[in-house]
């Protein structure tokens, strides 16, 4: 039996505290920030931007991510969160590497610094 290489994920969420005493998230993104950043020996990278979270990561583990991201919000004392979730994976490609994904990085920067010229 032959075993194929985890599928790879590519993800967005955006995890909202719902009645929570202010309107202020602050604290809910710095301890979702705290658990990604204890799971970056198991493969996880992400990045947070304004409105969410990107998350790249074998599948499991990226799901695995946000659950825990749920838990520790839930620690702090929010008796609901709802979450906007965007997966994407793919097989036509291998998954990326951390210097692939520099190779796109310096790509797109090109790409913008010879648009911004004209």
């Amino acid at each position: 039996m032959s075993t194929s290489p985890p599928l790879y994920a590519v993800a967005d969420f955006c995890l909202i505290p719902v009645g929570t005493p202010t309107t202020s998230v602050g604290e809910y993104i710095t301890e979702c920030q705290r658990v990604l950043e204890s799971m970056k020996d198991q493969g996880i990278r992400y990045e947070v931007h304004g409105y969410g979270t990107n998350l790249e990561g074998t599948f499991p583990v990226v799901c695995k991510a946000i659950e825990l991201c749920h838990e520790a919000v839930h620690r702090l004392g929010a008796q609901r969160i709802a979450t906007d979730i965007r997966i994407g994976t793919r097989t036509d490609k291998p998954a990326p590497t951390q210097h692939g994904q520099t190779e796109n990085q310096r790509k797109k920067q090109s790409v913008i610094q010879r648009l911004s010229q004209h």
